[in-house]
């Protein structure tokens, strides 16, 4: 996630009660050590803000690791079931379903997870490079694109929003510059940081959008 990215799903998410978004299910959320360290600012402008106003959160990912508090694929029904118990009324989508083979089905299952009124807060690279975690299916939608995954919803904000350029990344993040000169070191991720290097002026864009559920889903 990007620091322009975080800041405004952190403004969308202020501008509901917090009963509108409480409690509010983060997935494919990763560590608390990613949220927190390697990219502080998903905690400076999502998860602080919210904790300051007392919204329950819970984090899923399908790997264990501290920080997570659901292991699982929201899609497989042992995890569905257990989501089923808690009736979450919004959910952060954030950079997930580029990354997954089968995005109707993923955001069918997210859908499923929220009550009717619940809110769903979506980001999906517009104009990015390849990035595989495992995969990257290049899915980079416009908003009508995004919007249209989720039937029986109604959008209520949609942008596409500039994110810097891989030079911006890099000076939020310089641990990067001695990753791109260790091609050893992680090989895989390596080869990512090479995909970036016509990134270093060209800009990146996200496309956000903050969707209401008006019907009940299927349950598939």
């Amino acid at each position: 996630m990007q620091p322009t990215e975080a800041s405004w799903l952190g403004e969308q998410l202020a501008g509901f009660p917090k009963d509108r978004i409480s409690p509010l299910l983060n997935v494919g959320s990763g560590s608390a050590h990613f949220r927190q360290a390697q990219h502080p600012w998903i905690e400076e402008h999502i998860f602080a803000p919210l904790d300051q106003r007392a919204i329950k959160v819970s984090h899923l990912d399908i790997f264990p690791a501290p920080g997570i508090d659901i292991v699982g694929d929201p899609c497989e029904v042992g995890t569905k079931r257990g989501l089923a118990q808690v009736e979450f009324h919004s959910a952060i989508c954030a950079n997930v379903l580029e990354h997954v083979p089968d995005r109707e089905r993923l955001a069918n299952a997210l859908l499923n997870v929220l009550s009717i009124g619940g809110l769903l807060f979506v980001t999906v690279p517009h104009a990015y490079p390849y990035h595989a975690c495992p995969i990257d299916t290049l899915f980079r939608p416009d908003i009508e694109e995004l919007h249209a995954l989720f039937p029986g919803t109604r959008l209520l904000a949609g942008e596409i929003i500039d994110c810097g350029s891989f030079f911006d990344q890099i000076r939020h993040q310089p641990l990067l510059i001695p990753r791109l000169l260790l091609p050893v070191y992680k090989p895989k991720r390596w080869y990512g940081l090479i995909q970036r290097i016509p990134w270093l002026t060209r800009t990146y864009q996200e496309t956000c959008i903050v969707l209401k559920k008006q019907t009940k889903q299927s349950a598939n």
